[in-house]
This record gives C-alpha cells, sequence and structure tokens, in this order.
C-alpha cells in the first residue's frame, strides 16, 4: 500500500533494504549494544552483496568486546603460538566462519586483512610485546588474554620472529 510506505517513510522507518538502511541497522544493533552474531552476519552479507566497502567505522562485532572497525581485526591469527597471545588484533575467523561463504569472503576477502603476518605494523607491534613479555621484571599482558611468563616469551621469540619476518618477505 504506497500510504503505508508514504507513512513509514515519513516515520524515518527504511521501507527498501538498501546499503543505507543496512548500514542504519547494523548502527542500531551497535549502539544498543547488541551482541547478536547471526544478525550482523546477515548485515554483512547483504552490504557485501550491494557492493558496499567499509571505512574505519566501527562495525566489525566482537563477541564480548562489541564493535571495531577494519584496521582493528583480522580474519585468522597469526601462525605463531606466541604471536598470536601478542596480538592485539581481533580474530574474527571463530566468530564469523560458520555463517557461510559470503559472509567469509565479505570478511575475509574484501574487508579486513586475511592475517596478520601480511602486515608490518601487526608484526612489529606484536613483536615488541613479545619482547616486553620476555623481560625478567615484566607484567606486561594484553587485557583478556593470558600472561606470557618471560622465560617462555624469550624462548619462542626468535623463532616466532624469524617465522613471521620470513612469511612477510
Amino acid at each position: 500500500n504506497p500510504r503505508v510506505h508514504s507513512l513509514l517513510r515519513w516515520c524515518g522507518v527504511s521501507t527498501e533494504i538498501d546499503e543505507f538502511s543496512l548500514l542504519k541497522a547494523l548502527r542500531f544493533v551497535r549502539d544498543s549494544d547488541i551482541q547478536d552474531l547471526g544478525l550482523v552476519s546477515e548485515i554483512y552479507r547483504r552490504l557485501y552483496n550491494s557492493g558496499f566497502n567499509p571505512d574505519e567505522e566501527k562495525i566489525f562485532l566482537v563477541p564480548g568486546k562489541g564493535f571495531v572497525s577494519k584496521s582493528q581485526c583480522v580474519w585468522r591469527p597469526f601462525k605463531s603460538e606466541l604471536l598470536r597471545r601478542c596480538c592485539q588484533l581481533e580474530v574474527l575467523q571463530d566468530h564469523y566462519s560458520r555463517f557461510g561463504a559470503d559472509v567469509r569472503t565479505a570478511l575475509c576477502t574484501s574487508w579486513i586483512r586475511e592475517c596478520p603476518e601480511t602486515s608490518a605494523k601487526a608484526l612489529c607491534e606484536s613483536l615488541i610485546m613479545a619482547i616486553e613479555c620476555a623481560r625478567v621484571d615484566s607484567t606486561r599482558h594484553l587485557p583478556g588474554k593470558p600472561s606470557i611468563p618471560p622465560q617462555e616469551a624469550a624462548a619462542k621469540l626468535f623463532p616466532a620472529s624469524k617465522a613471521a619476518i620470513e612469511d612477510l618477505v
């Protein structure tokens, strides 16, 4: 009914599913602190299919941590266990891989970096954290991640650094 659609538009309700209405819905989910991966995955899938390309707005849901920007996340973690524990980037693979190929394609190949090994910045930041953890008097660790004993960090630092640099080159 055209009158109903007209009334809904007048009230600010989207009557068509387009990029603008999908982003509006995603922002509502974010601002309302809704942590529904299924819902945001469907929005991501539809945004991807509409040709959307995100900027640095915080639109990626990380369960328990809220929404982050694309520069704050990767699809899969470092191969090195030490660098995984020292990396500040949020890994989305464990949360979103169950939602199908369209969501994986949108997140992993189009919107965010697939792995941290391809980022010199992520590599350097993770290595700096590993070096900090390797110091005997260190009490540093990332929030939400287990602390790394200095002896363990020191023992794994060189092999992790070598492997990560080889992946980068």
